[in-house]
């Protein structure tokens, strides 16, 4: 990116002019933000974005083998890991600050083994966690006041999440059916008594299904459940919960944890996604739980 004329009056080791691009993007250091200009007075311009605003991209599909005799099949076709390419141009104010730009360049987006969150400031920012996929290119013989760059990145999950959490939380419903209406029709329709019982309503604003973090708090008897009755998948666990204890389950990992210490849970049925949409999540315990407490804790995804 060429450089707007300097000001008149500026100084000869200040050329570099104080300019912000629209959409700042973030790594993992707030000491090199590309975009603006950094506490030396360095700019870290960022061009093109290669890969960022793409969907991801499919696998190959995967044929399920089904029952033992194989008589049941189906294909999925699961999202593959996504590639970014941060294209951009780095100005300094003088020939000799051109290697200690570069350094720092490497210093702070280099990072093979040290996943971070890239964070792109666009009207409704985003952010992905992605590692270095190879070495950062630029020219060691610097001897102008600019040189371009690449970054290249790796995104194991390819979608991009909101920075946004919500937080929703409920108390159990009393023990009984799940309230849904049968003969089943669509839409779906829940009768009017289950409303405030264990009901709370999730948004996922986003285009992609995402996975939330869930804590259960205790006491709560074995044998609890939670519902989304929007994809219709139900989670059952018969772990007890104890009063004071604070069971968090990681729907997308399907991890099981208390005070952080992996545990593992007797769970069975679906490990609960959102949809795109309103998602309708009941929480349900086998007998009266009056201090028990699930908090849904989820980021809108995007493709």
């Amino acid at each position: 990116m060429p450089l707007p004329a300097v000001p008149p009056g500026t100084n000869a080791y200040d050329t570099v002019p104080d300019i912000r691009h629209d959409y700042l993007v973030r790594g993992k250091s707030p000491e090199l933000v590309l975009g603006q200009k950094d506490s030396y007075g360095v700019l870290y311009w960022w061009e093109d974005l290669d890969g960022w605003w793409s969907t991801p991209p499919m696998d190959t599909p995967i044929t399920a083998l089904g029952n033992a005799d194989r008589s049941v099949g189906g294909q999925r076709f699961p999202r593959k890991e996504k590639q970014i390419t941060i294209h951009g141009v780095c100005h300094f104010n003088h020939p000799d600050d051109g290697f200690a730009a570069r350094e720092r360049l490497v210093r702070y987006w280099d990072s093979p083994n040290d996943p971070f969150d890239l964070v792109v400031e666009e009207p409704n920012p985003k952010r992905m966690t992605v590692r270095s996929s190879g070495p950062i290119e630029a020219p060691w013989d610097i001897t102008q006041r600019s040189f371009a760059f690449q970054i290249p990145l790796v995104a194991l999950d390819p979608f991009k999440y909101s920075l946004i959490r919500a937080v929703n939380a409920t108390s159990p419903s009393q023990p009984g059916s799940y309230t849904r209406t049968y003969i089943r029709t669509y839409p779906m329709t829940y009768v009017a008594e289950a409303e405030g019982s264990g009901l709370i309503s999730v948004v996922n604003a986003g285009n992609a299904d995402t996975y939330p973090t869930m804590l259960v708090q205790g006491a709560v008897p074995p044998g609890w459940r939670i519902v989304n009755y929007t994809t219709d998948e139900t989670l059952t666990v018969a772990t007890r919960v104890n009063a004071g204890q604070t069971l968090q389950l990681d729907m997308k990992s399907h991890n099981a944890s208390f005070s952080n210490a992996t545990i593992s849970v007797q769970a069975g049925g679906d490990w609960i996604r959102l949809v795109p949409g309103e998602n309708i999540i009941k929480f349900v315990t086998p007998s009266e739980a009056p201090d028990a407490l699930l908090t849904v804790i989820s980021y809108d995804a995007y493709k």
